[in-house]
């Protein structure tokens, strides 16, 4: 049976573990030679251990010049033309919006974007006529996860790599595409906690994560011949991931929380960045897709003996199952409104500095918008008190409306729903 790359040279950066490893067996094994990079030396000679014959392992960091230039120096001696390449060399953090630094910014740009663009600039005078060019994306390019905003940034531009070569590369018939992986099992995976672990496979339609070794599958059908009329795609192998609307905030947001709350406890973090990162991921749920998001939230971030309120002592609330059940009265409603009646719900936030060291303030203002256009706008303030990272007290003052409540007449209901905009936020 012949082999889907006999004959084939490919070049796989970042090819020392997960999915650049499974990706040089999987080569090797379809009959390419194959040169793999990692920048620490230990773990290249092992994964070249591992790989068997017909590879070189080549030291290097894809964000230096000097070190491309190795590599490619070494390709042309050694084998003179490539014929794949596989630009799988990257890097992600979980750092809150307001936390984002220059050098975590220039870390991550420099590895994610700089480093694949010049890995495949620096290849083309080696690049045979006809060959295949891969990046790895990922998934959180079209997720929109909070705290993770460079990083699916950085890979949104791989994408954007991707369909301007499809126009530059035409005349030498070189075709570029990505393939962008959702939750899989790698070494980064395996040191999250078993709890991490479950509320990421929550997410996934599937019910799993995926394994290097399927990502290494498309990677083999984006370098071979099966896909000789596919150009500028984007494949995901993702289980559906990205699709699943339902359950998308629940398994990142127990992984960020974890990376979160680990950074917020070192000296000199804000507190106010705890508050951010709170807001910001209640605003980026989708109330039109479920309400499962917002009790996913609660739950990471609100300790069991929570307390809310809505400034007066009658309308107390204690414990987490009490204000859970208080949340679905409110969320469930405004899932139907907003799912089948059109209701429209547009948040905004920011931050108040107070003066008690553990407590912080945000103002809120939530427009309520029927299919009739009509507008209820609702602000309030919130006031937390937090303890090793979680929320222990939450009060709300300050309410304020004006529109007055909508009513079934201003949404797509045949029975007229309970009026929106007449109860506090709590």
């Amino acid at each position: 049976m012949t082999k889907k790359l006999q004959g084939k040279t490919a070049v796989i950066t970042g090819g020392t573990e997960g999915i650049g490893l499974a990706t040089a067996k999987l080569f090797v094994k379809e009959g390419a030679d194959v040169f793999i990079t990692g920048r620490r030396q230990k773990e290249l000679d092992e994964a070249v251990k591992a790989i068997g014959p017909n590879v070189m392992g080549v030291r290097g960091d894809v964000a230096k010049m000097a070190d491309l230039d190795l590599l490619y120096s070494t390709v042309g001696k050694v084998k003179g033309r490539v014929d794949i390449i596989f630009a799988n060399a990257g890097v992600g953090e979980f750092v809150p919006f307001g936390e984002v630094s220059e050098e975590h910014f220039d870390k991550l740009v420099n590895i994610n974007v700089k480093g694949a663009f010049f890995t495949v600039q620096e290849e083309l005078p080696l690049l045979n006529d006809g060959g295949s060019i891969i990046l790895t994306g990922s998934v959180a390019s079209v997720k929109g996860t909070a705290a993770f905003g460079v990083y699916a940034a950085s890979k949104a531009a791989i994408r954007s790599f991707v369909r301007t070569w499809t126009t530059d590369l035409k005349d030498r018939h070189i075709r570029s595409n990505v393939v962008s992986p959702g939750p899989i099992i790698t070494p980064l995976i395996n040191r999250q906690s078993a709890d991490v672990i479950a509320r990421i496979v929550s997410t996934i339609p599937m019910g799993r994560m995926g394994e290097p070794d399927e990502v290494a599958q498309a990677v083999l059908y984006l370098a071979s011949d099966d896909s000789s009329f596919v150009m500028g795609i984007e494949l995901f192998v993702d289980g559906a991931e990205r699709r699943s609307k339902r359950f998308t905030l629940s398994g990142e947001i127990s992984m960020i929380t974890q990376q979160h709350v680990a950074s917020v406890n070192h000296a000199g973090r804000d507190l106010y960045a705890r508050e951010k990162f709170l807001n910001s991921a209640i605003i980026a749920a989708d109330i039109s897709s479920g309400w499962e998001e917002y009790l996913e939230i609660f739950d990471a971030l609100y300790a069991d003996d929570v307390q809310v309120s809505n400034g007066t002592e009658s309308g107390a609330v204690f414990g987490r199952e009490r204000i859970r059940a208080l949340l679905l009265r409110i969320l469930v409603p405004l899932h139907v409104m907003a799912e089948v009646g059109g209701l429209s719900i547009q948040i905004r936030e920011s931050p108040i500095h107070g003066d008690a060291r553990d407590e912080t303030h945000s103002a809120w203002s939530v427009d309520l918008i029927g299919v009739s256009g009509r507008t209820c706008h609702i602000s309030w303030c919130t006031l937390r008190r937090w303890a090793d990272s979680r929320v222990v007290y939450e009060r709300h003052y300050d309410h304020q409306q004006t529109g007055g409540p909508l009513t079934g007449d201003d949404l797509r209901l045949s029975v007229s729903p309970a009026s929106l905009g007449d109860q506090r936020p709590s």
